[in-house]
Protein backbone atom coordinates (compact mmCIF):
# COMPACT_ATOMS: atom_id res chain seq x y z
CA UNK A 1 0.00 0.00 0.00
CA UNK A 2 2.60 2.50 1.21
CA UNK A 3 5.11 1.78 -2.08
CA UNK A 4 1.89 2.91 -4.32
CA UNK A 5 1.13 5.69 -2.59
CA UNK A 6 5.23 6.63 -2.40
CA UNK A 7 5.33 6.60 -6.23
CA UNK A 8 2.11 8.48 -6.62
CA UNK A 9 3.45 11.06 -4.58
CA UNK A 10 6.98 11.46 -5.17
CA UNK A 11 6.79 9.58 -8.73
CA UNK A 12 9.75 7.42 -7.87
CA UNK A 13 9.61 3.67 -9.33
CA UNK A 14 10.89 0.91 -6.86
CA UNK A 15 14.44 0.27 -8.58
CA UNK A 16 14.74 4.50 -7.71
CA UNK A 17 14.47 3.78 -4.09
CA UNK A 18 16.36 0.71 -3.59
CA UNK A 19 19.67 1.05 -2.38
CA UNK A 20 18.77 3.63 0.23
CA UNK A 21 19.86 2.11 3.94
CA UNK A 22 18.14 2.80 6.24
CA UNK A 23 19.21 2.10 9.90
CA UNK A 24 16.45 2.49 12.80
CA UNK A 25 18.05 2.26 16.34
CA UNK A 26 15.63 1.41 18.83
CA UNK A 27 15.90 -0.67 22.01
CA UNK A 28 12.85 -1.91 21.80
CA UNK A 29 12.09 -4.77 19.12
CA UNK A 30 8.65 -3.84 18.86
CA UNK A 31 8.87 -0.01 18.30
CA UNK A 32 12.35 -1.00 15.90
CA UNK A 33 10.32 -3.45 14.09
CA UNK A 34 7.18 -1.17 13.48
CA UNK A 35 9.35 1.92 12.21
CA UNK A 36 11.34 -0.51 10.21
CA UNK A 37 8.03 -2.13 8.70
CA UNK A 38 6.88 1.73 7.63
CA UNK A 39 10.10 2.48 5.75
CA UNK A 40 10.34 -1.10 4.35
CA UNK A 41 6.99 -0.21 3.40
CA UNK A 42 8.07 2.51 1.18
CA UNK A 43 11.16 0.03 -0.18
CA UNK A 44 13.87 1.47 1.78
CA UNK A 45 16.30 -1.25 2.85
CA UNK A 46 16.39 -1.14 6.91
CA UNK A 47 19.11 -2.56 9.01
CA UNK A 48 17.40 -2.87 12.23
CA UNK A 49 20.14 -2.22 15.49
CA UNK A 50 19.03 -1.85 19.33
CA UNK A 51 21.78 0.28 20.46
CA UNK A 52 23.96 3.52 19.18
CA UNK A 53 27.23 1.40 20.01
CA UNK A 54 25.98 -1.31 17.26
CA UNK A 55 24.79 1.45 15.18
CA UNK A 56 28.18 2.79 15.31
CA UNK A 57 30.03 0.05 14.90
CA UNK A 58 28.46 -1.30 11.40
CA UNK A 59 29.05 2.90 10.46
CA UNK A 60 32.66 2.33 11.47
CA UNK A 61 32.81 -0.96 9.61
CA UNK A 62 31.82 0.42 6.19
CA UNK A 63 27.87 0.52 6.10
CA UNK A 64 27.65 4.01 5.20
CA UNK A 65 23.66 4.31 5.48
CA UNK A 66 21.62 7.13 3.96
CA UNK A 67 20.69 8.04 7.20
CA UNK A 68 19.81 6.76 10.99
CA UNK A 69 16.13 6.69 12.87
CA UNK A 70 16.59 6.82 16.50
CA UNK A 71 14.20 7.66 19.59
CA UNK A 72 16.23 11.25 21.43
CA UNK A 73 15.19 9.61 24.67
CA UNK A 74 16.42 6.04 23.32
CA UNK A 75 19.97 6.40 22.68
CA UNK A 76 19.73 8.67 19.33
CA UNK A 77 21.36 11.57 21.20
CA UNK A 78 24.10 9.51 21.83
CA UNK A 79 24.47 8.48 17.91
CA UNK A 80 24.05 11.92 17.08
CA UNK A 81 27.01 13.64 19.33
CA UNK A 82 29.29 10.10 18.33
CA UNK A 83 28.25 10.82 14.40
CA UNK A 84 28.75 14.49 14.89
CA UNK A 85 32.04 14.04 16.66
CA UNK A 86 33.64 12.36 13.86
CA UNK A 87 33.75 14.50 10.05
CA UNK A 88 33.97 11.76 8.00
CA UNK A 89 30.62 10.77 9.00
CA UNK A 90 28.84 13.51 7.87
CA UNK A 91 27.34 12.01 4.73
CA UNK A 92 25.25 10.40 7.61
CA UNK A 93 21.89 12.35 7.94
CA UNK A 94 20.15 11.25 11.43
CA UNK A 95 16.55 11.46 11.96
CA UNK A 96 15.70 11.83 15.63
CA UNK A 97 12.09 10.87 17.03
CA UNK A 98 11.37 12.68 20.12
CA UNK A 99 9.22 14.40 22.83
CA UNK A 100 7.99 17.98 22.58
CA UNK A 101 10.57 19.29 25.41
CA UNK A 102 13.74 17.16 23.71
CA UNK A 103 12.97 18.12 20.26
CA UNK A 104 15.46 21.39 20.94
CA UNK A 105 17.98 19.18 22.57
CA UNK A 106 17.69 17.14 19.29
CA UNK A 107 18.69 19.07 17.22
CA UNK A 108 21.31 21.03 18.70
CA UNK A 109 22.90 17.30 19.56
CA UNK A 110 23.33 17.28 15.66
CA UNK A 111 20.15 15.46 14.08
CA UNK A 112 19.18 16.75 10.52
CA UNK A 113 15.32 16.48 11.28
CA UNK A 114 13.36 16.35 14.62
CA UNK A 115 10.26 14.88 14.69
CA UNK A 116 7.81 14.61 17.20
CA UNK A 117 6.50 11.27 18.65
CA UNK A 118 4.16 10.15 18.14
CA UNK A 119 4.96 10.35 14.44
CA UNK A 120 2.18 9.28 12.09
CA UNK A 121 3.55 6.74 9.22
CA UNK A 122 2.51 9.36 6.32
CA UNK A 123 4.66 12.25 8.30
CA UNK A 124 7.42 9.99 8.73
CA UNK A 125 7.78 8.38 5.24
CA UNK A 126 7.48 12.19 3.94
CA UNK A 127 9.65 13.90 5.70
CA UNK A 128 12.76 10.74 5.44
CA UNK A 129 12.15 10.99 1.79
CA UNK A 130 12.44 14.96 1.74
CA UNK A 131 16.08 14.62 3.86
CA UNK A 132 16.75 11.67 1.11
CA UNK A 133 16.62 13.66 -1.93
Amino acid sequence: MWSALVRALWGESPSEIAGREVLVVEPSATRRRALADVLRSAEYQVVELGSPTEAMARIAAGLRPLMAVAGADRGGMELAHELRADSAYDGVRLVLLAPTATLPKALEAGADLCLEEPVPEGVLLARVHDLAS
